[in-house]
């Protein structure tokens, strides 16, 4: 079972991969959907391997949510920005609760994330080429900076703590996740090249699936 789970596992982060090739070429939300519906897809698989193999499920359930948010926020955001980067946030929410799952929450886990927050906020704020249009808009990435800071503090954090393989992937994961965020806060309100956007997808996706493959690796290591 853990041997086919793992092909699976294989066969839909090709399935990313290609798409996103597709995506790089092509463009629109259509092929962005497809892509980030495999991503989203793996997360429901690794969550039944958990439910085949019963193992604890929460973890897996919860980075299951986290894709299946993300997965909506990439077509919502390209409709509105506001609303897409809530339904992220709610999708980074869904991955700090599985880590905190995972390895419970501990004043030490603020260490990372404030600094990481500390650092994103100097930057919204004192970073003169970024244009917001109003200070909605810069509140809005604000808000959404500590809560991803949170999310990937935790992640640093969790894997300090634990140091074995699913910590290991979910941690590279949203380090990759917080700086493709931070290549799209500079594309869309900094006027960056395209290189920018480029770079912002390819942190993405690959730090989706990482965070997907850390739900397999979690209940794989018990099997």
């Amino acid at each position: 079972m853990k041997r086919l789970f793992g092909i699976l596992n294989i066969l839909f982060i090709v399935g990313v991969a290609v798409g996103c090739f597709f995506y790089y070429r092509n463009g629109g939300l259509l092929l962005k959907g497809i892509t980030s519906s495999f991503f989203a897809l793996l997360g429901i698989i690794n969550l039944l391997y958990s439910f085949i193999s019963k193992s604890r499920a929460r973890f897996p359930l919860l980075i299951a949510l986290g894709l299946l948010l993300s997965a909506t926020g990439d077509i919502v955001i390209g409709i509105s920005f506001i609303i897409g980067a809530l339904i992220f946030a709610l999708g980074h929410i869904a991955y700090f609760a599985a880590y905190c799952f995972k390895c419970r929450f501990s004043a030490k886990d603020l260490i990372p994330s404030g600094v990481i927050f500390a650092v994103a906020s100097a930057f919204i704020l004192l970073y003169d080429a970024l244009e917001f249009g109003g200070l909605i808009m810069q509140a809005v990435c604000i808000i959404y900076a500590l809560i991803i800071s949170l999310m990937c503090g935790k992640a640093i954090s969790m894997y300090m703590a634990l140091r074995e393989k699913a910590s290991a992937l979910a941690a590279l994961g949203s380090v990759l996740f917080l700086i493709s965020d931070l290549m799209l806060l500079i594309y869309c309100f900094g006027g960056g090249a395209e290189a920018v956007n480029t770079v912002c997808m390819l942190t993405y996706f690959p730090a989706q699936c990482l965070i997907a493959l850390s739900s397999f690796a979690s209940t794989a290591k018990n099997q």
